[in-house]
């Protein structure tokens, strides 16, 4: 009996344009279902196999779609590559998928370098040894390891470490960071005279917005700075 595509599977669905190409393109796809208590589907994971690389983004919006049309908890796609496919021209993709699962590692490895010697694949971070402690403690170099195991059947032993300049854009950061948080002062500044000089003068209502708008925007421009040291 013939294997059943995803299309034949989850019939309710109906994609379009690159949606249904990226369907259709599976060799072979393998359905896994958990159920709540009354027998009503809650999780549902698909594996994927595929001969030709597909685009992650258009997967992780078609789970999306499916979660919302099954009105599940989660509707995962797992693609599944031949370990031929594996690069590390790959490893922002791997590394996304980290994201989206949720592990430690947001602003962290955005700036990677990424290093193969035999089976062990050394990504290395401009960041001090705390950040380094702080990925460790999540597992995030081995469930990165299983990542790559599950979608490109490769295994590998993930080291991160610090790059040679973290030092340098420590300090980069960390002046950033400074200026934002003198932008702030600033602003609070001029807002608390402004506030002053119409308790006196009556209030102007359009300068007293647009003073708190400027405001708001370097309290957001300092929390994105402070972000990136952490």
């Amino acid at each position: 009996m013939a294997e059943k595509s995803f299309l034949e599977i989850f019939k309710r669905y109906e994609p379009s344009g690159d949606r249904r190409s990226v369907l259709e393109a599976a060799d072979k796809c393998v359905v896994r279902v958990r159920r709540r208590e009354d027998g009503e589907a809650e999780r549902v994971e698909v594996e994927m196999y595929y001969s030709a690389h597909q685009s992650p983004s258009l997967l992780y919006a078609i789970e999306e779609e499916l979660c919302t049309l099954y009105d599940l908890r989660s509707f995962r796609i797992f693609p599944r590559y031949p370990s031929s496919f594996f690069s590390l021209a790959v490893m922002p993709e791997i590394v996304a998928e980290a994201k989206h699962i949720g592990v430690v590692s947001h602003g962290f490895l955005d700036e990677p370098r990424y290093v193969l010697e035999g089976n062990n694949l050394i990504i290395e971070i401009p960041y001090a040894d705390g950040g380094i402690d702080l990925l460790q403690n999540a597992n995030t170099h081995t469930i990165l390891a299983g990542i790559i195991k599950s979608r490109f059947d490769t295994d590998l032993t993930v080291t991160i470490r610090r790059t040679a300049d973290a030092e340098a854009q420590i300090a980069r950061r960390m002046e950033e960071y400074e200026r934002s948080m003198a932008e702030i002062d600033r602003a609070i500044r001029e807002e608390a005279a402004a506030a002053a000089r119409m308790a006196e003068e009556g209030i102007d209502a359009g300068l007293w917005n647009r003073l708190k708008k400027a405001a708001y925007g370097s309290r957001v421009r300092s929390l994105n700075s402070f972000e990136n040291i952490c």
